[in-house]
Formats: C-alpha cells, structure tokens, sequence
C-alpha cells in the first residue's frame, strides 16, 4: 500500500507542477501581449478632424474614441514629447487615427519640413502631468 501511496504523491507533485509553470507561462504571455509596442505607421496631412495632420498608428492595445496618447521624437539619448494626440476614429483592421491636440511648435515646424521621420517617433498611451501642464500654459 505505501508503493501505491508514493506513486500517487509523485504523480500528483508533478500534474501539480504541470499546472502551476503551464498557468504562469499562459499568463506572462497575456501580460505581455496586452503590452505591446504600439507602432507609428504614418503621418498624414489632413484637414477633415479640424487640424493639419493625423496620425495612424497600430498595436494590440485596446482604446476608445477620446483616448489621448503621447507621441515621443528621439533625439540621440533624448526622447522629447512632440504631441498630445486624440484617437478620433478606429478602423476595422484595429488601425487607429489621432488628431493632434497639442503640438510643440518647434517639432512641427520640423514635421512639416519632413525632419522628422517616422522611425524616431514613439506612440505611448500614458500621458504625464507635465506635458499636459505645457499644453494647457500653451493654450
């Protein structure tokens, strides 16, 4: 009886361990999908959402209509947020379309001189105290 006993335990340690790495693996990669890099295809001159430009960008993140995110220029070790922009439509290919609501004078000046290239900037969706301070002061 002990023999039957001791195979069970083991048996039992090692579904256990299955199910226990099998779970923590699923939910890393949850954890890291819902993460996902959000990726700049291309600016656009548009004037049909009441500004000069639109943005389209792609990446597994959920988002709404009115959700604001950060566009960020990286200048050697710097990264230097260049706008505010606001998602005004979403396409059924998940490819979404921001209108900048701020935009730092001297980096449009930039973006409209074609400076400023599409693999430099990155999209966030975290928008800091700081830079919604400086829009607002420029208003």
């Amino acid at each position: 009886m002990t023999r039957i006993w001791i195979c069970f335990l083991i048996l039992f340690f090692f579904a256990l361990m299955f199910l226990t790495i099998s779970a923590t693996y699923q939910g890393y990669r949850l954890f890291k999908n819902s993460y996902s890099k959000i990726t700049l295809r291309s600016i656009q001159r548009c004037d049909d959402f009441g500004g000069d430009h639109i943005f389209l960008f792609v990446g597994n993140y959920n988002t709404e209509i009115g959700s604001l995110f950060e566009v960020y220029r990286n200048l050697a070790d710097v990264e230097v947020c260049i706008a505010i922009v606001e998602v005004v439509h979403i396409k059924d290919d998940r490819t979404v379309q921001a209108k900048p609501i701020w935009f730092s004078p001297g980096q449009k000046r930039d973006l409209q001189g074609g400076i400023i290239g599409i693999t430099s900037l990155t999209v966030r969706p975290i928008i800091k105290k700081e830079n919604i301070e400086r829009w607002f002061s420029e208003r």
